[in-house]
Order: C-alpha cells, then structure tokens, then sequence
C-alpha cells in the first residue's frame, strides 16, 4: 500500500520535492496509520495519524496529527475526505488517542474541517523584528551545530525540556527531530545554537535566510533576553535588516471527551453540568458529564436533574474543544505540514 499512497501524494502535492517525499514515506509512513481508501485496487484517498504526545494542563496526552490528507484530482468533491476523516477518528478513539490535530493547507480548507467537527485551537500571532540597539546579553556565543548523533540529542533535548513545561504543546521526539532537521537541511535552512560561559544551551533557532529578510522557522529559548540576544546575532550575522515567524493556523478535534474533561476538571472550583452533542462519529462522546470536586463523571445511570445547582453548559463537539482550550495558548509547530 506504501507505494500506492505515495503515488498518489506526488500527484496531489506536485510541489513537494522528490527529497522530501522520500524522507516523508522512509521516516513517518507506517501502513497501520495510514486510513485509505481504494477504487479498483488504487488508492484513491489517503491520510496519515501521526502518533505525538502532547502537554495539556500538566498532564501529556496521546494526541494524533492528520498529515498528507489527499484525493485523486478526479475523485474530489465526492465525499471520500470527509468518510476518510470519519473512519481515522473512530481508529483514534479505539487507540486511546484524546485530540486529533492538523493543519489546514489553505484558507479554504478550514470551512472544510469545520464539517468534521475541527476548530481552531493552535494560533500563535506572527511576530516579526529588527535590528535592535539595546545592550542585551554579552555571554552567549552562537554556533552551527555540526548534527552529529550528540548535535542532534542536544537540540532535541533542549527544545523537548522547554516545551514540555508549556501548558498545551505539541512535543517532538528524538527520533522526529531528526526528520526535522533533515527536512530543515533540504530547505536550505540553518540552525543556530546559543550558549553561555557555561556552555549550556540556552537558545536554539532554525532559520531560512531569504534575500531581504530572515524566515525564522522556530525559535526556542531559555528566556526573553536569550532570545532577543539570538534575534540579533542572527541580523548581525546574515547582514539582515528584519525577521520573521510565521506560525500556523492549528485546528483540533475532540476524540475522547471524557478523558479531557478528567483533566480538565483538576483544580476547578466550579462545578458544571456539561451536555455534549452532535457527535455523530464517536457517540461515546454524546451525554451529560459532571465537574465537580476536581473530578469528571459520566451521569449514565444518573439523572441529569439532580445537579441543577451546577453550572449547565449545552456543548456540541467542537464547541466542546473550544471550551477546553479557551484559557490556552495551545502550541503547534515543525510539522511536517
């Protein structure tokens, strides 16, 4: 099936370059994450789960990314997306994965998985800098990392140790670093690492250096001052007046709202009746659940009635990720989108 899907992704991405493709299917294609559909023994759609782990409210979750979502040019507009979608979120439910994540590939395609039930959750506000004149930090020195087997644990340990004490944030693993920055290489990008008098890392950037300006396409550091002192550098060095980052516009989809709501339900102080509604792929998901005491219930044996002293909140499915992460500042980013 392997070659199959990846036939079709090269006829549905004519942009990816034949490098990347094959970095793709040797390091993140698994037939067991792939959902597929076929018509006279060829591929016809395809999609990726890619397993992660993410952070939500100091709990790490299994989470699921949809990545090379795709349908034969002659087969859109029939509905395969939408069934392919249907059949990966009831695989993720039976795999134990709480949240499906994916980025939408235009502005197009966001009406489209707001029909499966997704929302925005991931929006980081770009950013974009210059030169700055200001005396900032003096004992950091920067260098290109040679990417040996170390370089690599390096990098990947400081981004994962920073990351993971966000409150909601997708995390990378050692070996998905090295996709990273194999496929950061083939870009054409670098990478630079901050260090102090000690030689600890304290900051990490991957950047693309454009003819007018810097794409910094991620930028890791231990604190404000470190990054503003790497920002610098990096106009200093590349002889650049300005840089930027872009961030991507991340949707999510509940799988398990139970589960989520566990969490959420920790350290709350108020108490809700939540109804949830219009799953029609994952009905486990539909029903009355009670926050209270820190803690989350099902009321399947208990009428909803009694606990009308509870806030009372009438949720469908994607109303429900809303609420989950509304006091988020949820972060996605080096995907392989």
């Amino acid at each position: 099936m392997k070659e199959e899907v990846k036939e079709l992704w090269k006829l549905c991405f004519p942009e990816d370059s034949s490098e990347f493709v094959e970095l793709y299917f040797s390091s993140k294609y698994t037939d067991n994450i792939t959902s597929v559909i076929k018509l006279d023994e060829k591929a016809v759609s395809a999609l990726q789960r890619i397993p992660y782990s993410m952070t939500y409210k100091g709990h790490t979750i299994p989470v699921s990314y949809v990545s090379g979502a795709c349908t034969h040019p002659s087969m859109r507009s029939t509905g395969l997306m939408t069934r392919l979608l249907t059949d990966a979120h009831k695989k993720m439910y039976n795999d134990g994965i709480l949240l499906s994540t994916l980025i939408p590939a235009n502005e197009g395609l966001i009406a489209f998985y707001r029909k499966s039930q997704y929302t925005i959750v991931f929006k980081q506000k770009d950013k974009f800098f210059s030169l700055n004149g200001n005396n900032f930090t003096k004992n950091i020195s920067f260098a290109k990392p040679m990417l040996l087997e170390k370089d690599i644990y390096n990098i990947y340990n400081f981004i994962y140790t920073q990351q993971s004490k966000e409150s909601s944030c997708i995390l990378h693993t050692l070996e998905d670093m090295n996709v990273i920055i194999a496929d950061h290489k083939l870009s054409g990008g670098d990478i630079w690492i901050g260090q102090n008098k000690e030689n600890d890392i304290v900051s990490i950037a991957f950047i693309i250096n454009e003819e007018n300006k810097i794409q910094i396409k991620e930028i890791v550091s231990l604190n404000d001052n470190a990054e503003k002192t790497t920002i610098n550098f990096l106009l200093e060095h590349y002889n650049n007046n300005s840089a930027y980052i872009t961030y991507p516009s991340g949707m999510a989809r509940v799988i398990n709202a139970l589960e989520l709501l566990k969490l959420y339900a920790i350290n709350k102080d108020t108490d809700y009746l939540i109804e949830v509604y219009g799953d029609d792929t994952i009905s486990e998901n539909n029903g009355f659940f009670l926050i209270s005491d820190g803690t989350c219930i099902e009321l399947k044996n208990k009428p909803y009635q009694e606990f009308s002293d509870c806030k009372y909140l009438k949720l469908n499915i994607s109303e429900l990720t809303e609420f989950l992460f509304k006091d988020e500042e949820a972060y996605m980013n080096l995907m392989l989108n």
